[in-house]
């Protein structure tokens, strides 16, 4: 993750529709994403809940956060059973690989490797494929649950300008949530925030 995308809600707090929850796919490995929405989302009187598939994170956080809405499933499957509108998301799962040449050549144990296995155990395959594959899937999903104002936050997403279009996790959903009325917000470092019937 470049930078703390999700603190993106603060700028546009007075749009987020009450209605909704507020949702984070991805709960925090150290960037404090969770605490951080939590918090906002109790101090601005919003329904928080976070989705995580690994249950060893899951374990941690509720630890931390004793009041926390937390999920343990894949966010496929929360958004197939909620029957919650959503307000707001931040989608921060499926990690993206840098760099997938290097990573694959090389023989030297690094933090992608573990994650791959991680994946692996889950049965799932981490690649980049899947990861925006997953990210689409999830923004279809969102759309369809989407309350009148609702905003949707991409980590590691980026426009690409040589090519005139998105790459990263968020490279397949971002052009079709443009299709459904969505349009950019905020390009930051490396993420994006889009929103539908939301100024900023």
């Amino acid at each position: 993750m470049m930078g703390e995308p999700f603190r993106f809600l603060e700028r546009v707090k007075e749009q987020i529709d009450p209605s909704g929850i507020v949702l984070e796919i991805g709960s925090d490995r150290g960037e404090g994403s969770t605490a951080w929405l939590w918090e906002f989302c109790f101090q601005n009187k919003l329904d928080f809940h976070t989705v995580d598939i690994h249950k060893e994170r899951c374990l941690k956080i509720q630890k931390e956060i004793l009041s926390l809405n937390i999920h343990c499933m894949k966010g496929e499957d929360f958004l197939a059973n909620t029957g919650y509108k959503i307000s707001a998301v931040y989608l921060d799962n499926f990690d993206w690989i840098w760099e997938p040449l290097r990573y694959k050549n090389t023989k030297t144990p690094n933090w992608i490797h573990e994650q791959v296995e991680e994946y692996k155990k889950l049965g799932i395959e981490m690649n980049n494929h899947n990861s925006q594959i997953t990210h689409l899937e999830q923004s279809i999903m969102i759309e369809n649950l989407a309350a009148e104002r609702c905003i949707i936050i991409f980590d590691d997403t980026w426009k690409n300008d040589e090519h005139g279009t998105y790459l990263g996790k968020g490279g397949a959903a971002v052009p079709y949530l443009f299709t459904k009325r969505f349009q950019v917000l905020k390009e930051g470092d490396h993420w994006i925030a889009i929103g539908r019937n939301i100024n900023a």
